[in-house]
C-alpha cells in the first residue's frame, strides 16, 4: 500500500484505506479522522505566531493517523511505518521556536522511549497530561522528568 492515495484534511493527510475488495470506505476514513481529531484539535489554541512550528505540528498529526492507522490494519500495516518514521525524523530534527513545538517534541520522545504501558500508547498520541499524571505509579520512572517538562511547557504558553 506504498502507493495508497491520501486525503488531506485539517492540515493532516491521511491515507485512503481499501477494504479486502480493493474498494476504499468511507468509515476507514472516518475512523482515522476520529482518531486524528485530539491532534488536530491540538492545532486549534495555536497563535498564529506559532505558524513557525506548523511543519512540527503537521508531522505530529501524521505521526498520530499513521499510528492510528496501524492499529487498526495490523499486520497489513507496512506501509504506515514508513510514515511514522517521516514524522519521527521531521519532528527531531526540526528546532521548535514556540513552548507548543517543544511540547510535541517532548511527547515524540516520551512516546517512542518506551517508558509505559502499551494498553497507554492512546493516551501519549493524545497528549493526555492528566492521565499520566492520575496513572504515574504505572509508568516507568523515564515519565516523570518527561511528564515535567509538559508542565512547564505547558504552563509557559506562550510566553517564552
Amino acid at each position: 500500500m506504498a502507493d495508497a492515495a491520501t486525503i488531506t484534511t485539517h492540515g493532516a493527510s491521511l491515507p485512503v484505506l481499501a477494504e479486502p475488495s480493493g474498494q476504499s470506505t468511507r468509515r476507514a476514513f472516518l475512523t482515522a479522522a476520529a482518531v486524528l481529531a485530539p491532534a488536530i484539535a491540538l492545532a486549534a489554541p495555536i497563535p498564529a505566531a506559532a505558524d513557525v512550528d506548523a511543519a512540527i505540528f503537521g508531522a505530529w498529526q501524521r505521526y498520530v493517523a499513521a499510528h492510528a492507522m496501524i492499529e487498526k490494519d495490523g499486520r497489513n500495516a507496512d506501509s504506515y511505518w514508513g510514515i511514522v518514521d517521516e514524522a519521527h525524523k521531521l519532528i527531531q530534527s526540526t528546532t521548535a521556536q514556540t513552548p507548543r513545538g517543544i511540547e510535541v517534541q517532548v511527547w515524540t520522545a516520551l512516546h517512542t522511549s518506551g517508558a509505559f504501558l502499551a494498553d497507554d500508547d492512546a493516551a501519549v498520541l493524545r497528549m493526555d497530561a492528566g492521565y499520566l499524571q492520575q496513572n504515574h505509579r504505572n509508568f516507568d520512572w523515564k515519565v516523570l522528568p518527561l511528564l515535567a517538562a509538559i508542565q512547564s511547557l505547558r504552563s509557559m504558553g506562550d510566553k517564552a
